[in-house]
């Protein structure tokens, strides 16, 4: 999968922004300059017609690369809601569960080595 990246900072704030070439996939990747050991990805989105067929796992592998890079060790993201489909898929991707929320949504991480 070819990508385009944007790479937005402000004082110690880092955003990369992560888009398959085409538009059809992005993800958003933050982290603090002085903590890249812990990083938060969100806002991932798969266009509707290009669904199951492996495009946010591979976008998921290219952001998990980009974080090794920059020396990221634990990869945090937050599910809206911990019962959903997505939370399973995030949960055999390699994610886990470390915090539930009373409003259904959970906090995960995934320890990359």
């Amino acid at each position: 999968m070819k990508t385009i990246t944007n790479i937005n900072s402000d004082n110690d704030d880092v955003s990369i922004y992560i888009m398959e070439e085409h538009g059809n996939a992005f993800c958003e990747l933050t982290y603090y300059e002085n903590e890249r050991h812990n990083m938060f990805l969100s806002n991932l989105n798969v266009s509707e017609h290009e669904r199951r067929k492996g495009m946010a796992t591979e976008l998921i592998s290219i952001v998990e690369d980009i974080a090794k890079q920059k020396g990221c060790k634990y990869l945090y993201l937050h599910v809206n809601d911990s019962t959903s489909w997505l939370a399973d898929w995030y949960k055999r991707i390699g994610f886990i569960t470390y915090k539930s929320n009373d409003d259904k949504s959970c906090e995960m991480f995934k320890i990359l080595i």
